[in-house]
């Protein structure tokens, strides 16, 4: 049975506490993280296999906090070693006489782990260890001791641990001892952490990605697995891809002994030369290659003279990231554009070869994958800029959405990954009521429309600036607009307004309601769709008037004698020849081609007045011109329309289908282009201007 300190030592503890929390921490003291091995050598010492295991265990932490700092405790003793910085010639020779000289003893006296946590708490406390430093609790055997008493001690360290955010994690060695099972039972539901039994492969490789997991680092992927017997070789390959700054390389063994070749991709085996770039470390069911800076391309693991279980896995550190530049708060009802940037630090990176899908997955589980690109099409607006992008439908509902999204190197079956929380939900919009459709009189004030801003049908006040009204029209002389607020709910913010305009001469104008603020502290922007309303004076064509009485016909006196024949073949020619001069004198008389085609990176393709076109082409339809004739494939089966009023758009499909200012257009249907109207098709954008004068603006879907 455990014999428990006396009174004196509680009392002890109790002051420790009581001083600790009278310190006063200077704010400019930048705390950092350590942790604390502490070895139960009692139970430690029962076999050789728990000496291996524990020896394996402290070589895997060495690697996966390398940089860090550790510390040791002999439970026995209670004396603290350290710390010092992990992989460093100083904690080398801290492990070397903690753990490597340990041996199997049956004579070693059980310890009392509750008092050796007070050099761990002390150490902490002295360091001002910060939030997330952990104490591995190393112990287990046989022991047939049981808590006891010694549990109202630990509740209260546990308590202290808490307070300041520190951890104590148990590493289990084969045994069953009560005394051990009850303390690893109390800390693991005071801390809320897991209890890892060291087995191989499986305790070691569940402890290893649950500490990759708490530092946000990634996980281990295996690379092959094996029964081998003494002559034979299990060969695997790993694959590095550009950016990645370390890996680590993890084999898995369940003997001491055996043999692992690491050749890099130019096909020279990784050594003791190498050590600048790399560093091995042994333990008898570990071993781990830390690679650092690795050159791309393929790797090869053997691994011979092992006769038993054998596995190998790996996980990789890339320097690149991916940023997700679209806001995690969406509207559930609107499409959304995806962008997402690849960094280096805090540098944008272009990266060539690579693919980069997002995964968008609901609360129950289901998805979809959306892949998006860099090429200036399919909702990306500008190519090898850097941005990947893509437009993906309304998720039609307001809920939680995981977003994954994945870099991958098809060359080297590399992933780096990153997790995104999408909140969808309902945003403001704009309800328009035009109350003037009709023409407009030049000069003449016009209330056209109104405009209600509501979110879900409910009515939402918005600063008077937020709420915008652009106008254009063919010329530079747009008239006078004005927008009033109605409806006011406190100073400057309302959620109607009232539309007025006037008209300086007869034209086409065409109005969009746009929304820019600031909601759920999030910007935001809404815009409707363009409505076109003109100020053309009708063309009344005269009427001959229905009360003129008509002109009797002045009978035909036919003479007997007279050539009919004659004046038959005279005049049916006659006819025809005033018909056809008729209708080349419309042909003739048709406006020609007018206006500029831009691409939406600011590239003339089209002067259409200039357009050389075939000679039947440019007589017959002369007023009309074919996208196919502009040689641009995605505007296939769209014809430009011009005529006296302006110029019309028609595309003979439905699918793909073809967006004049967003509004996508049916098969067969004609709609007005106006000055600086963008054209959607296919991926690409395009805009019409009727003057040479045009800078670059932002497509959907990129930044």
């Amino acid at each position: 049975m455990l014999k428990t300190k006396s009174f004196a030592f509680l009392l002890a503890i109790f002051a420790l506490f009581t001083l600790g929390s009278q310190v006063v921490h200077s704010d400019s003291y930048n705390p950092e993280k350590l942790f604390v091995v502490l070895i139960d050598e009692h139970a430690v010492t029962e076999s050789h296999n728990n000496i291996d295991l524990t020896k394996s265990f402290v070589g895997l932490l060495e690697a996966l906090k390398d940089g860090q700092k550790i510390a040791f405790i002999n439970a026995t003793d209670g004396i603290v070693h350290g710390p010092a910085v992990a992989g460093s010639p100083e904690f080398t020779t801290i492990k070397n006489n903690m753990v490597e000289n340990l041996s199997p003893s049956q004579n070693g006296r059980e310890s009392d782990l509750v008092t050796s946590l007070v050099p761990a708490y002390e150490l902490f406390d002295l360091k001002r260890a910060a939030k997330g430093s952990i104490v591995y609790v190393v112990s287990g055997g046989e022991s047939d001791s049981a808590l006891g008493e010694a549990s109202s001690r630990l509740s209260t360290l546990l308590d202290k641990f808490k307070e300041n955010q520190w951890s104590i994690i148990g590493i289990s060695v084969p045994g069953s001892s009560p005394y051990t099972s009850q303390f690893f039972e109390m800390t693991s539901e005071a801390m809320g952490e897991q209890i890892y039994p060291l087995s191989v492969p499986e305790g070691f490789t569940i402890f290893a990605d649950g500490l990759l997991m708490k530092d946000a680092i990634g996980t281990f992927t295996q690379l092959g697995e094996a029964s081998l017997t003494s002559n034979e070789v299990l060969t695997s390959t790993l694959d590095i891809a550009p950016g990645t700054t370390q890996t680590t390389v993890m084999f898995l063994k369940n003997e001491p002994n055996g043999s692992l070749r690491l050749r890099n991709p130019s096909g020279f085996e990784a050594s003791e030369g190498d050590r600048v770039l790399s560093s091995v470390i042994e333990t008898p069911y570990i071993v781990i290659w830390r690679l650092v800076e690795p050159t791309p391309g393929q790797w090869t693991v053997d691994m011979r003279a092992i006769e038993g279980p054998i596995s190998s896995w790996y996980f990789s550190a890339n320097k690149f990231s991916l940023n997700l530049m679209t806001s995690t708060n969406v509207p559930f009802d609107q499409e959304i554009p995806l962008v997402v940037m690849v960094s280096e630090g805090t540098e944008k990176v272009s990266l060539a070869n690579v693919e980069i899908r997002a995964r968008i997955t609901d609360e129950n589980g289901s998805g979809l994958i959306h892949t998006l690109n860099d090429r200036g099409e399919l909702g990306d607006a500008l190519p090898n800029d850097g941005y990947f992008s893509t437009t993906i439908a309304p998720l039609g509902k307001e809920s939680e959405f995981s977003l994954d999204l994945e870099l991958h190197w098809p060359e080297y079956n590399h992933y780096i990954t990153s997790n995104e929380i999408i909140v969808t939900q309902a945003f403001p919009s704009i309800d328009v009521q035009y109350i003037h459709s009709g023409s407009l009189k030049p000069g003449e004030r016009t209330l056209i429309a109104t405009g209600e801003v509501n979110v879900k049908g409910q009515p939402y006040a918005v600063p008077t600036t937020d709420f915008q009204v652009e106008v254009n029209s063919n010329y530079d002389n747009e008239g006078v607009l004005e927008i009033y607020p109605q409806r006011l709910v406190n100073e400057g913010h309302a959620w109607q307004f009232d539309i007025f305009y006037t008209a300086k001469q007869e034209d086409l104008y065409s109005f969009l309601f746009r929304l820019d603020t600031n909601y759920g502290g999030e910007q935001y922007s809404f815009s409707t769709d363009t409505s076109v309303i003109s100020s053309m004076v009708p063309v009344v064509l005269p009427v001959a008037s229905s009360e003129t009485e008509p002109t009797p016909p002045t009978p035909l006196t036919v003479t007997p004698n007279s050539d009919t024949s004659l004046l038959e073949l005279i005049g049916i020619p006659t006819v025809i020849i005033i018909g056809l001069v008729l209708y080349i004198t419309l042909l003739l008389n048709r406006p020609k081609p007018y206006g500029y085609l831009y691409s939406d990176r600011g590239d003339i393709i089209a002067d259409f007045s200039s357009l050389k076109r075939k000679t039947l082409a440019a007589f017959f339809n002369k007023n009309s011109v074919r996208g196919s004739e502009l040689g641009v494939q995605e505007l296939s089966g769209v014809t430009f329309k011009f005529n006296k009023l302006g110029v019309d758009l028609k595309s003979s499909h439905t699918e793909p289908s073809v967006r004049l200012n967003n509004r996508p257009l049916i098969e067969g249907e004609r709609a007005a282009l106006f000055d600086r109207s963008w054209i959607g098709t296919r991926g690409k954008l395009f805009s019409y201007l009727t003057t040479p004068s045009f800078h670059g603006e932002p497509g959907i879907g990129d930044d």
